[in-house]
Order: structure tokens, then C-alpha cells, then sequence
């Protein structure tokens, strides 16, 4: 029996691609304009969401995450139509979704945060990067430490309760002692209940990849990385941020629900230009993935969106949801697989069995707890898995 039931939440994920500048590092489907056509945009997308409301059908809406792009450079008008959208779309959703608008901290001036808060907004992710000005400008951010640090106050003081401030080590220029103190720094803001430390990668064709493959650049090398990885743990752990995810820390009550969907296998409906869904069609034992077209241009112009399918058996997503599980602190169940597809057992059974004769992992009453190094070998155990 290969059936695969749906977990029946559903996570809505909005792409707003607009950016002043695209960042040496960024490879995100982004389009640079300093003009953003919100108007044509903001009615492109409620045609899609129009266009795909099927996705709702038999999910209950749990998150809502507007990401980018830079989806601050929208105003709070029009971000309050699509939440109220989406909202509308969804015959069942929780009574506490989390809504979520990924933020740069140049965009929080005076009064702007209430306006968001009275729009419906439950979280923001602050696109701070560095809180080093040295830093920044090697980034190519627009904003300064100092609008950091405003930006977080204007926030709480908005009533806002979930801020999470984003931050990048191995910046070129940047040092593993320097990047530390900017930890430290934000971990003792009282006003964030979240942080993300993310690994800075070098992805084909931006700037710093050129940079690097012409000798320009010098990336930190992978032992300083993973020892900025343990320490930053450390650092933040002190301040009250537990570890969740290879990447994310959160004090308590202050995990991001939105990404923690995606790793444990809901359904989720991405709208915009290179947006990304998943919906496990339950009986058939397949899951389809679609990726939206990527150039804003045409999702302004064309009357339905142009996306590409990937359909993927039981047995695949399930390596899948393993392979996140990797990522996570809290353990994999069993049971709740079980629950959802006979096939658990002899999918994962056998990774599961030599990871837990290597020490990477324990089964506990239907539970799989991963240990920190089975985190820091992500990747390999992955490959291992695929």
C-alpha cells in the first residue's frame, strides 16, 4: 500500500520579489526596480490565489509568510488586501495563524510598524544580515546597525511580540570573533524571541562566486565555519535561544511555525513569481511539487501562471521528511508517520538502523532523536539517504 495521507495543515507562502539592489550573495528570484509596479503586482497575485484556491480544499490554513524580494517595499495597504485574501480563501484555518512579513530593518520609519500590526501581522523577520556597519556595506545592505537596533524598538513598541533578527557568518572581511560579538550583541535584546544564523553560501553566478572564482574573495574554510556553528549555539543558548534547527534559535513560545511546516511535511501553496508548492494527494501515494515561473514580467502579464510539476512517490517524500528531520532538534516520530503511510518502516527503517550504530541518532518509544553531530553532517546523511 503506497497511500501517503496529508498531514491537513496548509502553509501560504507569498513572493514578493521586488529589491532596490540585489545583494552580491542573493540568488533568489528577485527583480531590482525602483519603482514597484504594486498595483499590477498585487492583482496578478490575487488572480493566482483565485486561480488555485483547490489547495485549500480539505487543508486548514495554519501560517501565512510573506518573503522576497523585499516585500517591506509594498505598502501596508496592499499587504493588508493579499492577507485579507488569503484569509477569505481558506474555508478553515486556526484561530492563531501565524502571519509573518520578512522586513528590512531601512523600512520600519515611524508609524509604519502599528500599521502593520492593525493589518493582521503576528511576526517579523528582520533582514538584518550584520549589525556590523563594516559588515553591511561588504553585504551590500542598505541599512546600518543603528537601524537595526531602531528598527527592533519601533517593532515591540508597536506591540509586536515575535521578531527575529537574520544574521550571515563567513562574510567575507568578517571575523569568527567579530561575528560572535554581533551575536552576543543581538542576543540581549530583550524585544526578539528569534534569531537566524545562516552559513554564507556561494551560489553560482552572484557576485561573490565571481569574486571568489577570480581570487577576489576568500571564504572562510570549513573549520572555522564549524567552529563559529558550535560557538554561536553556545553564545546564544546563554542568552535563552534554544537550538531548533540547524539555522534557528528561538527563546520560548518564539520558533517560526511557517518554516518548522515545511520541515515536518504539511502542504504548502506558494504564490508569485519562483514560488515553490507541495500538496500530498493522499490516496494515489504521490506528492506533486510546482515551481512557479520566475520572471516577474510575465506573472504581471500573463493571465495564468506558467509553472513546471514534479511528481514524486510516497517512498521519496518520506526520505524526504527524514532528511529534514536531520536539521531539526526535536525527533522525528514514527508513530505520527505510521499513521500517515505504511511504508515508514521499510523506507527509513534501514538509514535509521545504521545511524543509530553510528551514534547519530536514538529510537525511543516511537521516537527518533537525532544527536548535534547527525545536525552537523546534514548534508552527507542526506546523500546517504537519496
Amino acid at each position: 500500500m503506497n497511500q501517503l495521507a496529508p498531514t491537513g495543515r496548509l502553509g501560504v507562502y507569498l513572493h514578493v520579489p521586488f529589491c532596490l539592489r540585489r545583494c552580491p550573495y542573493c540568488d533568489f528570484t528577485v527583480a531590482v526596480m525602483r519603482n514597484v509596479p504594486e498595483s499590477d503586482f498585487v492583482e496578478a497575485m490575487l488572480r493566482e490565489l483565485a486561480q488555485r484556491r483547490d489547495a485549500f480544499t480539505g487543508r486548514r490554513l495554519s501560517t501565512i509568510y510573506f518573503g522576497g524580494g523585499t516585500p517591506s517595499l509594498l505598502s501596508v495597504a496592499a499587504l493588508a488586501r493579499l492577507l485579507e485574501a488569503v484569509k477569505a480563501a481558506a474555508p478553515e484555518r486556526t484561530t492563531d495563524a501565524e502571519v509573518t512579513l520578512e522586513v528590512n530593518p531601512e523600512s520600519v520609519v515611524e508609524g509604519w510598524a502599528e500599521a502593520v500590526v492593525a493589518a493582521g501581522f503576528t511576526r517579523v523577520s528582520l533582514g538584518a544580515q550584520s549589525v556590523n556597519d563594516a559588515v553591511l556595506r561588504q553585504l551590500g545592505r542598505n541599512h546600518t546597525a543603528f537601524d537595526v537596533r531602531r528598527a527592533v524598538e519601533r517593532l515591540h513598541g508597536a506591540g509586536l511580540r515575535h521578531i527575529s533578527v537574520d544574521l550571515i557568518y563567513g562574510a567575507p572581511g568578517a571575523t569568527m570573533a567579530g561575528f560572535l560579538d554581533e551575536v552576543s550583541t543581538v542576543a540581549a535584546w530583550p524585544e526578539i524571541d528569534h534569531v537566524s544564523a545562516y552559513e554564507l553560501t556561494f551560489e553560482p553566478r552572484t557576485a561573490f562566486t565571481v569574486a571568489k572564482e577570480r581570487g577576489r574573495l576568500t571564504p572562510w574554510d570549513d573549520d572555522l565555519l564549524a567552529s563559529c556553528f558550535d560557538e554561536v549555539e553556545l553564545r546564544l543558548a546563554a542568552a535563552g535561544f534554544a537550538r531548533y534547527e540547524i539555522s534557528n534559535f528561538a527563546r520560548p513560545g518564539g520558533l517560526s511555525r511557517h518554516n518548522s511546516s515545511y520541515w515536518v511535511g504539511d502542504d504548502y501553496l506558494g504564490l508569485g513569481p519562483g514560488a515553490h508548492s507541495l500538496r500530498v494527494e493522499g490516496a494515489s501515494g504521490t506528492v506533486v511539487r510546482r515551481a512557479n515561473e520566475r520572471s516577474t514580467r510575465r506573472y504581471l502579464s500573463e493571465e495564468r501562471v506558467s509553472a513546471t510539476f514534479e511528481e514524486l512517490t510516497s517512498e521519496t517524500h518520506l526520505r524526504e521528511l527524514l532528511m529534514l528531520a536531520c536539521r531539526r532538534v526535536a525527533p522525528l516520530s514514527l508513530s505520527e508517520l505510521r499513521g500517515r503511510s505504511a511504508r515508514v518502516d521499510t523506507v527509513l527503517g534501514p538509514h535509521l538502523d545504521g545511524w543509530v550504530e553510528r551514534g547519530l541518532c536514538r529510537v525511543v518509544e516511537g521516537e527518533v532523536h537525532f544527536t548535534p553531530e547527525a545536525r552537523r553532517l546534514a548534508d552527507s546523511l542526506a546523500a546517504e539517504i537519496f
